[in-house]
């Protein structure tokens, strides 16, 4: 095993290289590579984002339009498991606004 360095501060050729950040200079390489990749790219398709907190229980629903019937099932599945805090009434209300989603920017949702 070669090492460079004087001791106290040796590193072996696996070790790689540190920016002054702490992260290797691979990972910085890596990561400025996929930011420059994407830069200018569109999301393909909008997702859906339904959240219901219940308690210290969170349920958070991330979907597309073509997975709503999919989401409908996985619902009424979990509100029929009694190991899940989800109940009929909450699973009514999440299909709901599945089925009726509120559009962006209606006026008659109210931000607090």
């Amino acid at each position: 095993m070669a090492l460079s360095g004087a001791s106290g501060g040796c590193a072996t050729e696996k070790t790689p290289a540190l920016h002054p950040s702490g992260r290797s200079q691979e990972r910085i390489a890596q990561r400025d590579w996929l930011r420059e990749s994407w830069r200018g790219r569109g999301v393909s398709r909008e997702l859906n984002v339904l959240a219901l907190f219940k308690g210290d229980e969170r349920f958070i629903f991330v979907y597309d339009d073509d997975s709503r019937a999919a989401l409908i099932d996985d619902l009424r599945q979990k509100a029929a498991d009694p190991a899940v805090v989800l109940n009929w009434f909450d699973a009514a209300v999440l299909m709901e606004r599945i089925k009726n989603p509120t559009p962006v920017g209606d006026p008659a949702v109210t931000e607090d």
